[in-house]
């Protein structure tokens, strides 16, 4: 599988903060499990999808229609960003979604 550019990878993540970046802590955290599940069963993309645009808070087409690993990596690491900035993190902690009691993801080095 050839890497993908870091600075593309970069932007996808800034791209993602400017849309998530508006949200309440609660929204964010519940869009990091989102995202969680997301990447641990892909197949649950589509009926995710639907249940956050349902919420009002992203419109149809600011995420992909079909599942992309790339692009739901870079949204839970934005989300994570996010998640720390409303928290008056340092931005560089991950944060601990409440009741998930999963690791925090990590970017992995290969996108």
């Amino acid at each position: 599988m050839a890497q993908a550019n870091p600075q593309a990878n970069q932007a996808m993540v800034q791209k993602v903060l400017a849309v998530f970046g508006k949200l309440d802590l609660p929204t964010l955290q519940q869009f990091y499990q989102m995202a969680s599940q997301c990447l641990q069963n892909p197949q649950q993309y589509p009926a995710l999808l639907q249940k956050v645009i349902a919420t009002g808070k992203v419109k149809q087409g600011e995420l992909p229609a079909q599942y992309d690993e790339k692009v739901v990596k870079s949204i839970a690491v934005a989300l994570q960003i996010a998640i720390s900035q409303k928290q008056g993190g340092a931005g560089a902690s991950a944060p601990q979604p409440q009741g998930a009691g999963q690791p925090p993801l990590q970017m992995p080095k290969s996108l």
